[in-house]
């Protein structure tokens, strides 16, 4: 029979393994979004995607009508 001191070492083990790697991936993703936002790639996807163009027209449109009512 598992002792409840056992199961409760092996939670705590599971809940630090599973914390250090929700760490470990939020940093990387952080050095790589810092990377591309360095690089321009970020803005340059913004603003040369044509979906992201269609998507500030509707933006500014929806804005435009709003002011006018």
């Amino acid at each position: 029979m598992i002792s409840y001191a056992h199961t409760f070492e092996m939670l705590e083990k599971t809940i630090e393994g599973t914390a250090a790697g929700i760490t470990s991936v939020l940093a990387a993703c952080s050095i790589l979004l810092s990377l591309l936002a360095s690089s321009g790639y970020i803005l340059s996807q913004v603003l040369l995607s044509p979906l992201a163009l269609n998507h500030l027209k509707l933006l500014f449109y929806n804005t435009l009508s709003k002011h006018k009512s």
